[in-house]
């Protein structure tokens, strides 16, 4: 997955798991030392998430959402608590994001790598 298409995936799991009605509108990417601004809404289960530096809107309702910026859906598997399991359907790939408050950290199953994420 690429380092802007996970940021936005780790902010939408960031923002299904909060329960601290923050608005949340961006998230920190420590590996890019950036903020990817983003703005969320969920009306009922229907989520829209808007990436400002990718221009494209990631939408839809658990498990299933649609990337506008790869033209491709995502599936999300909540595991536990804290954990979703993402398959990403434009590269064929999984991610494992672990959400600690506003912290979140990524394993990236292609890159094998982890990657860490703030709510801002």
């Amino acid at each position: 997955m690429e380092n802007s298409q996970r940021a936005t995936v780790a902010f939408l799991c960031g923002c299904l798991q909060s329960k601290d009605g923050i608005a949340h509108s961006s998230i920190y990417d420590y590996s890019q030392g950036t903020h990817v601004l983003c703005s969320y809404t969920n009306n009922g289960g229907n989520v829209s998430i808007f990436d400002y530096i990718r221009r494209c809107f990631l939408t839809g309702r658990y498990p299933s959402f649609y990337d506008y910026g790869v033209s491709q859906y995502i599936s999300l598997t909540r595991v536990n608590d804290n954990l979703y399991n993402v398959f990403d359907y434009h590269t064929s790939s999984y991610i494992s994001v672990t959400c600690h408050g506003e912290q979140m950290s990524v394993f990236d199953y292609e890159k094998g790598q982890y990657f860490s994420y703030r709510l801002t």
